[in-house]
């Protein structure tokens, strides 16, 4: 059981089994990088929740303690270290091993663990795709993502900064974005169950995300940086007002999820 949780862990990213993710988030191409934020973790917690809550069932006294100290030290150590990364997309990295902390509180609490999670997953990488979707662009006209990058990004295209600033609104958890009642209802669950303190721990970490997040955002907002426009096709903008919507209706009508 201790070597499936090992082996999980790395895959999903969660402290102390995280270090490699914020380099190979930056090192490697944003769409595989995206990839892996979304499709990948998704595939990992499926794993995760399946094995723990069906196989490893019957001794879940042992794990769980193993469980809450990990969502802990995940939710801290992501938030903290994130505050201080100028990369955009490591940023991001440690913005994923955050969320996934707040994953595990959904393990931690039990309940309908997988309903909930589900939720929170769709609402994440929808959002999480917007924004490597806008950090693409940057990179396609020629720039890096560092902070600096997104510099006047309203000014240079309207749309990647709304879509960006959408996707970043709805990772800090901000209403009525479907991230907010992703955190919302994981919350809920944690505090019915008990588990007060790890609520408290993710309220505070999640207003650490705010900061980071909105330094995004202000960037953007701007109004130092290049005039140099940045054009994307149509199937693009079309692809982006999609995904903007998904962010906001599944926010505003949370239960369209369970007919989707």
């Amino acid at each position: 059981m201790l070597l499936i949780l090992v082996g999980i862990s790395f895959k999903v990213s969660v402290v102390p089994f995280h270090s490699w993710a914020p380099d190979v988030y930056e090192g490697a191409p944003t769409p595989i990088t995206a990839f892996m934020s979304t499709i990948v973790k998704m595939a990992a917690f499926a794993a995760l929740i399946r094995l723990f809550t069906v196989c490893f069932a019957a001794i879940s006294t042992t794990w769980l303690v193993v469980f809450y100290v990990m969502c802990v030290l995940t939710l801290l150590v992501s938030s903290i270290t994130a505050i201080y990364q100028s990369n955009v997309k490591r940023m991001l990295a440690y913005s994923s091993v955050g969320h996934a902390g707040y994953i595990l509180i959904a393990i931690v609490s039990g309940g309908n663990v997988g309903e909930l999670v589900l939720y929170y997953l769709a609402g994440y990488a929808v959002a999480s795709l917007i924004a490597f979707g806008v950090i693409h662009q940057i990179e396609e006209s020629g720039r890096t993502v560092f902070l600096s990058d997104f510099q006047g990004l309203f000014r240079k295209n309207p749309l990647l900064a709304v879509s960006m600033t959408i996707a970043l609104l709805s990772l800090a958890g901000i209403p009525p974005l479907t991230g907010f009642f992703g955190k919302y209802l994981l919350l809920t669950q944690a505090i019915g169950s008990g588990h007060l303190a790890l609520a408290l721990v993710a309220i505070f970490t999640s207003l650490i995300g705010v900061y980071y997040y909105f330094k995004v955002i202000i960037a953007m907002y701007s109004t130092t940086g290049g005039d140099q426009i940045i054009t994307i096709s149509a199937a693009q903008k079309v692809l982006l007002f999609i995904m903007m919507a998904l962010v906001v209706m599944l926010g505003v009508f949370p239960d369209w999820f369970a007919f989707l």
